[in-house]
């Protein structure tokens, strides 16, 4: 069976996700939406709500060397926010380039841990946690679909799959809307540092 081609999937698509359970679920996916679209009844992606942080286990590596992420995501709003639990690899996205700056594509899709859901996450406004699966804070690149196979230097970062729920926003006209608002982080507000990277060859 081939493997899904997910940048032939439309951009408003957010990972496949099934929202209206209040459990996010699907498969991993770097197609995100714009900011302000609708992706599922009485979900709008939305700035400025979150915002990740990454770094990896070392900068230099050998060639086949596992590469490892530690993902952080932080409420940087005035809510309290109901984050939908998940795998790293399912609540983040990598976005990997190489030295010309060109974009490393994903080697493939990973699905089966996708499925879990975890525990949903409460995080008061100025507070974080690290995406984690199974009681671990580091995730293996090949967990979001990479794998680094020629020595070189490469730029990673990550954008939030992440859907949630928040009190007290207000509408187009500044009108206090009343109970929980669900929300999908949006890329370009959420978007983690880039972290640089080398893997080095065998004559190095």
């Amino acid at each position: 069976m081939p493997l899904l081609n997910i940048r032939n999937l439309p951009r408003y698509l957010v990972c496949s996700v099934l929202f209206g359970s209040g459990l996010a679920f699907g498969v991993s996916s770097t197609v995100l939406a714009d900011a302000g679209s609708t992706i599922a009844p009485g979900y709008v992606v939305t700035p400025n709500l979150i915002r990740l942080s990454m770094k990896t286990n070392a900068q230099v590596y050998r060639l086949g060397e596992p590469i490892k992420v530690r993902i952080e995501i932080r409420n940087i709003s005035p809510y309290d926010l109901l984050i939908f639990g998940g795998s790293p690899w399912f609540r983040a996205a990598l976005r990997v380039t190489d030295a010309a700056g060109k974009a490393v594509p994903q080697s493939h899709i990973h699905v089966g841990d996708n499925f879990h859901y975890l525990d949903n996450w409460d995080l008061a406004p100025g507070t974080s946690t690290v995406l984690q699966w199974k009681g671990q804070e580091w995730s293996d690149i090949g967990n979001f679909g990479f794998e680094l196979t020629t020595p070189g230097e490469f730029a990673i970062s990550a954008v939030p799959i992440v859907g949630g729920r928040y009190p007290g926003s207000h509408d187009s006209s500044g009108n206090p809307v009343v109970g929980p608002n669900r929300f999908a982080a949006d890329e370009s507000s959420g978007r983690s540092n880039v972290v640089h990277i080398r893997i080095a060859g065998a004559s190095d």
